[in-house]
């Protein structure tokens, strides 16, 4: 068994050398957003590194016994499960208030177009890369009829939200080790974002029909995907601290210095009373700590510092592109073997040159992927909107048929 220090030392190690790192880049430039917290922002980098050590601990396990899933302590667990957990949190309570909340109306299309080019361009290279590791690492020959191949290549891309089992590629049902399993989360996101329209309208805003339509189509294909109630509740709970911190006077009360050690104090007692994030008590937990974050508290300064707000522009990459770094790190130049002796004791090497590749990885990725897509939210949006007036145009043009007054008219007689 590892003691508490096996555990925590790993984690301190890739926090601090991925803040040492973050230091030295440049601060990733991020579009204007009068929904952004600041600390919030800063506090997505450690998420994401959090869920980065907790799949080096599922890899160690993995190669020691060839079994993938829960670990054996809290801690570990936590890693992996309460991160994941609050980044649901997050995303509840920024796009609750944005479009429940908010005094502008929403443009729901220009939403829906920038959601898809924030998450889906990185996610097709990340599967491209699974893809391309995959067959340099396993062959080129199929091992399945062409249709099935085409059908898992297409679940993989759809975000795996099509399919009640765990997703396989050419036949091999184990191809999630080289994403380190993280697409499952972004069904979730979609589903939510999809049914914000729906959300809103029963908040008594004033949304188009046609988007009501997609927001309840979005709640019943979530329903008949069955996901984990548990991370449903994460969502409910991000709403309700964006309605809690609408109050001045518990927003400036929890923006307080001391409230940053009622926080450690809430982890501490996170850590030590529950195994894992999906209990109530473990989410209720995690919302009173999510609270203090959000109503501006920056953890004595700690989220505010130019490396966590660098970690958390490039966060995103970090938690989609790890695991092909950690897959790449185990087969190609790690110097693991079979034994009884932790990986995060006694390989310090690999560690740290996982974490330097992952966050200068993850910053280029920001820089040539994410932000040209956000930057063009706008021209495509016209561009759609602009494509779909002329489709209008076209069918009633061909539909309507021709009117009375477009007939051609007799030129008038002239007197005898």
């Amino acid at each position: 068994m590892y003691p508490f220090w096996g555990e925590l030392l790993p984690m301190v190690v890739v926090f601090g050398l991925a803040a040492l790192v973050a230091s030295v880049l440049p601060l990733p430039v991020s579009g204007s957003d009068s929904t952004r917290v600041e600390p919030i922002d800063g506090l997505r980098g450690y998420l994401a590194l959090s869920v980065f050590v907790f799949h080096i601990f599922l890899w160690e396990k993995y190669l020691r016994v060839g079994t993938w899933g829960k670990l054996d302590f809290h801690f570990q667990n936590h890693l992996g499960q309460s991160s994941v957990a609050l980044f649901f949190m997050i995303t509840g309570f920024l796009f609750w208030r944005k479009a429940c909340l908010g005094a502008p109306p929403v443009d729901w299309a220009r939403l829906y177009i920038s959601r898809f080019l924030r998450i889906y361009p990185l996610f097709f290279i990340s599967v491209l890369g699974v893809m391309i590791l995959w067959f340099s690492h396993n062959g080129l020959a199929l091992r399945v009829p062409k249709f099935q191949f085409v059908k898992e290549s297409a679940n993989l891309l759809l975000l795996t939200a099509f399919s009640p089992e765990p997703p396989s590629f050419n036949g091999d049902r184990m191809v999630g080790l080289l994403y380190a399993g993280v697409y499952w989360t972004l069904p979730y996101e979609a589903f939510f974002y999809a049914a914000l329209p729906a959300f809103a309208f029963l908040s008594h805003r004033l949304v188009p029909a046609r988007y009501v339509i997609v927001g309840c189509a979005s709640l019943l294909g979530l329903f008949l995907w069955g996901p984990q109630q548990a991370y449903l509740w994460c969502f409910a709970v991000g709403a309700i601290v964006a309605l809690l911190v609408r109050r001045p006077e518990l927003s400036h009360r929890l923006a307080r210095p001391h409230f940053s050690f009622l926080f450690f104090g809430l982890l501490g007692l996170l850590v030590a009373v529950f195994p894992g994030a999906k209990s109530p008590g473990a989410i209720i937990t995690l919302g009173f700590m999510f609270l203090i974050v959000a109503s501006g508290n920056t953890l004595l300064g700690l989220l505010l510092l130019r490396p966590s707000l660098t970690l958390g522009r490039i966060s995103y990459g970090i938690y989609l592109l790890h695991g092909l770094i950690l897959w790449i790190g185990v087969h190609y130049f790690s110097v693991i073997v079979k034994d009884e002796h932790p990986l995060l004791t006694r390989n310090w090497a690999f560690l740290c040159t996982l974490t330097l590749l992952l966050v200068v990885v993850s910053w280029i990725t920001y820089r040539c992927v994410e932000l040209p897509c956000l930057g063009r939210v706008g021209q495509y949006t016209r561009t759609i909107r602009a494509a779909c007036a002329s489709t209008r145009t076209w069918r009633r043009r061909i539909f309507s048929g021709p009117r009375l007054n477009d007939s051609p008219r007799k030129p008038p007689v002239a007197p005898s």
